[in-house]
């Protein structure tokens, strides 16, 4: 499979597994775009696998290759990409790439935000790297609120839990350099900053979370959202439950 896929897409990163178990901790450290999983593997099923995947991340792209038809149906339930029937050939993988439930890319061009395991900010595929930890943070709390704006007084009881604005002056020093960091990279416009408002535009921001909530993926399975953040978990908890 990895010389047919290589062969197929041949500027892609590609990882193996032996099984189920490997297969599920590997898109947990890297986040790939597809998965191709045999249904008949060792110990758990390829189905119990792409429900384990479809838990880490939603919006994993999962093909089914196996010699077993008659687990198409079963497949198809679960909401995968794609079904091959073995043997797998460069012209299936290629159809298959082609027609995506969640399109891919080898790497987001421009700007990137993923919320879904740790959150990340990428340009061009890099992680971006902020001169304060807590400004990502700040940025990660405006990608939650999906365009609403916020004030000062409510980004510190959300992260800090300050209710009395002890961290104010704080948190507009971040603010600041959250907006002169962007502004560095060129995306600036991708935030709405005026006297006490602060948003981001989502319309202009491309971000895993915003592209599920537009989708129609059933939201049962659903990764750990922001899971550096505890303040993070409403959102997480209200993703989980059936829409």
């Amino acid at each position: 499979m990895k010389k047919i896929v290589s062969a197929a897409v041949p500027d892609s990163n590609i990882w193996t597994a032996g099984n189920g178990k490997k297969a599920v901790e590997l898109v947990e450290e890297v986040y790939p775009e597809v998965v191709f999983l045999d249904i008949m593997m060792p110990g758990q099923n390829g189905l119990e696998v792409a429900k384990a995947v479809q838990s880490v991340n939603p919006l994993t792209n999962i093909i089914m290759v196996t010699a077993h038809g008659e687990y198409a149906l079963d497949a198809l339930d679960l909401f995968v990409s794609g079904f091959i029937l073995k043997p797998a050939d460069e012209e299936g993988i290629r159809r298959m790439m082609a027609n995506l439930r969640h399109p891919a890319a080898a790497v987001h061009k421009g700007l990137y935000v993923r919320c879904f395991g740790n959150f990340e900010v990428f340009k061009d595929g890099v992680p971006i790297r902020f001169e304060r930890s807590r400004s990502k943070e700040v940025f990660a709390y405006l990608v939650d609120r999906c365009g609403a704006a916020v004030s000062v007084s409510q980004i510190c009881a959300a992260i800090w839990e300050d209710t009395q604005g002890k961290s104010s002056s704080y948190c507009r020093k971040l603010l600041r350099n959250l907006y002169k960091r962007f502004e560095e990279l060129g995306y600036s416009e991708v935030l709405s900053f005026d006297r006490n408002s602060y948003a981001v535009l989502t319309d202009k921001l491309p971000c895993d979370y915003y592209k599920m909530l537009r989708s129609d993926h059933p939201r049962k399975h659903v990764s750990e959202y922001m899971n550096q953040y505890s303040w993070a978990e409403y959102t997480a908890g209200s993703l989980s439950e059936p829409s």
